[in-house]
């Protein structure tokens, strides 16, 4: 991997940590406060960085850790549909209730193998 290349990956993916950090937190704050929208629509946000992130620069990863991050888009992808269809029919406040289900589960393992990978890029 040429040193721009690695460059690159080591931006987008200290980026990814950072926007999963601060999707981490909203989910904190929504179970908390009631599952509010406010919070759902925080927690919307940062996805919703991290799946332009992912669609941009999932290229620059190793074949594994690309499969990775595609299971983390092929999540946040289908909890946006659900998110986007219940915000249409409910057409919520800032303090209602927001909350809907989604099939597709938070693929914990494959995010923790893609933010292992990234510890183990900055250690060198």
């Amino acid at each position: 991997m040429s040193e721009h290349a690695a460059s690159g990956e080591s931006d987008f993916l200290g980026r990814l940590s950072e926007l999963l950090a601060r999707s981490q937190q909203s989910y904190q704050g929504y179970m908390e406060r009631g599952k509010t929208f406010l919070y759902a629509s925080r927690l919307k946000d940062s996805n919703d960085a991290i799946r332009h992130l992912i669609l941009e620069n999932a290229h620059l990863l190793p074949q594994e850790q690309q499969r990775n991050a595609q299971k983390l888009l092929h999540h946040l992808d289908a909890w946006s549909r659900h998110w986007e269809a219940c915000h249409l029919r409910l057409q919520p406040e800032l303090t209602d209730t927001f909350v809907f289900d989604s099939e597709v589960r938070f693929p914990g393992a494959e995010v923790a193998a893609l933010m292992d990978y990234h510890h183990r890029r900055v250690r060198r």
